[in-house]
């Protein structure tokens, strides 16, 4: 089997999962089945994405990520070096 076929077949797979486990409309599963690709896409925009906004693990990364060390002491025009 082609590994384009198999990332289709395991990304449908893992959102119909995700249908289930979250409670979400079953009718996701049928259009996960029969699009595909662009299915997955906007399974993911639609549904997952705004979930993650609220999510505290999201915004506990965001924070981090802010706080690193590579971006707190970057130089910035007209500001001194921040330590």
């Amino acid at each position: 089997m082609s590994p384009i076929l198999l990332l289709s077949i395991a990304l449908q797979i893992a959102c119909c999962v995700h249908v289930i486990r979250t409670g979400r409309p079953m009718y996701w599963i049928f259009i996960l089945l029969v699009f595909s690709y662009i299915a997955v896409a906007i399974y993911f925009f639609a549904e997952i994405m705004p979930g993650m906004r609220n999510d505290p693990g999201a915004r506990r990364v965001v924070r981090w990520r802010r706080r690193s060390s590579v971006w707190a002491n970057r130089k910035r025009p007209g500001k001194r070096w921040m330590r």
